[in-house]
């Protein structure tokens, strides 16, 4: 998987295909964009993966750089299917289109 910071995401011309935001649970979140088909994880300045507490910032991160919101997905993986016996790759992960683009979410707020 590839790398990008924010900045450079935000100051590319191409823009993300497919926005991914995986929950990891205890209010820890990272993220990763698809662009041309590939994977590219967010990092950090000190080329770490991204982490964010919560959607909220996520969302206002991406707005203030202008990047788009729409075809964005939070991912969950089952993290207890190995307590039950099955194989990580049994459970398929959760995910959930975040409709982020709609003009009235920042009505709200």
């Amino acid at each position: 998987m590839q790398k990008i910071s924010l900045s450079s995401l935000a100051n590319s011309d191409k823009r993300p295909e497919k926005t991914l935001v995986y929950s990891h649970g205890y209010y820890l979140y990272t993220l990763e964009v698809v662009i041309d088909g590939v994977r590219h994880s967010i990092i950090d300045e000190k080329l770490k993966p991204a982490r964010f507490k919560n959607l909220e910032s996520i969302r206002q991160l991406l707005k203030s750089n202008n990047l788009p919101l729409q075809s964005c997905y939070l991912i969950q993986e089952a993290v207890y299917s190995e307590m039950i016996g099955l194989d990580s790759e049994t459970v398929e992960p959760m995910s959930m289109p975040l409709n982020w683009h709609h003009s009235h979410y920042d009505e709200l707020h």
